[in-house]
């Protein structure tokens, strides 16, 4: 689009008009220029969103492996801990019991 053509557009239409016109067509030009840019931005971000999912997912599976660990290291404690009074009450069989408990409770599956 050349000056004489916007003169005649502008003399034919109008000044609002024609700067309306321009617009359009402008951003029609930024359209066509960015339709095949967003196309590979909207791909990467749909890759991103099944990368971040699959991340998600994993994290949960971490979380509750790690809160069956903690479970067991607590009812661990919790039978050290009886093993320990039982055996400052001298009831050493009745301690070996408790860290045996202890033991079983720590293995791994």
């Amino acid at each position: 689009m050349n000056f004489e053509n916007v003169q005649a557009l502008i003399s034919l239409v109008g000044v609002p008009a024609a700067i309306l016109a321009l617009l359009f067509f402008f951003f029609w030009k930024f359209a066509r220029w960015l339709g095949p840019r967003a196309d590979h931005i909207i791909k990467n971000h749909v890759d991103f969103l099944s990368h971040s999912e699959e991340n998600q997912n994993k994290q949960t599976e971490t979380l509750a492996q790690q809160s069956e660990l903690i479970g067991k290291t607590v009812r661990a404690l919790a039978e050290f801990t009886d093993a320990a009074e039982s055996a400052l009450d001298l009831e050493t069989d009745e301690a070996k019991v408790f860290l045996e408990k202890a033991r079983d409770e720590l293995k791994p599956n």
